[in-house]
């Protein structure tokens, strides 16, 4: 790569980014200062491991905007739900995923009732696996079914035969 002496200082800065990622100095994409890398959070996504923003950065954002997610938390809440289920699966490599419109048509079929106890919970149900992901279960919708927190707790990683026969 040949670099023209007219170009732009973004297009350097960049290109020197690039450059000094094994250096013990990082750039905030955010305050564009030079900062030591312990200064930035560690991301697995990007090439260094390392978050663009460095901590004060990522701080002031916070700061900035106060609740931010936790308001999408609560406004999303089985969307959210579902996210966080389908990345625990990605991790463990299972096969399978669903939707949150997939997973609220199953919420309306059950009516509210755990899967398990038959209670009808006024809070909101768990996603729990029947055969669990640990044992082989994957993470399709035919395995999921929606549950009480308790039936869930107790549960863990049991094989249905093995919980069922505790419930009554």
């Amino acid at each position: 790569m040949e670099i023209q002496p007219t170009a732009p200082a973004e297009y350097l800065s960049a290109l020197a980014d690039y450059f000094v990622q094994d250096s013990d100095e990082k750039r905030c994409a955010k305050c564009k200062e030079w900062k030591p890398r312990e200064q930035f959070c560690l991301d697995r996504h990007n090439k260094d491991g390392l978050h663009g923003h460095c901590r004060s950065c990522r701080a002031a954002h916070r700061a900035a905007n106060p609740g931010k997610n936790r308001a999408y938390r609560a406004a999303n809440r089985e969307r959210y739900r579902v996210h966080s289920h389908k990345q625990r699966a990605r991790v463990q490599g299972v096969e399978g995923t669903f939707t949150p419109a997939e997973w609220e048509a199953k919420l309306r079929l059950y009516r509210g009732r755990c899967h398990w106890c038959r209670k009808k919970i006024q809070g909101p149900l768990q996603i729990d696996h029947v055969l669990p992901l640990s044992k082989g279960g994957t993470n399709r919708l035919e395995n999921v079914v929606p549950c009480c927190a308790r039936c869930n707790l107790s549960k863990g990683s049991k094989l249905p035969h093995d919980f069922a026969g505790r419930l009554f």
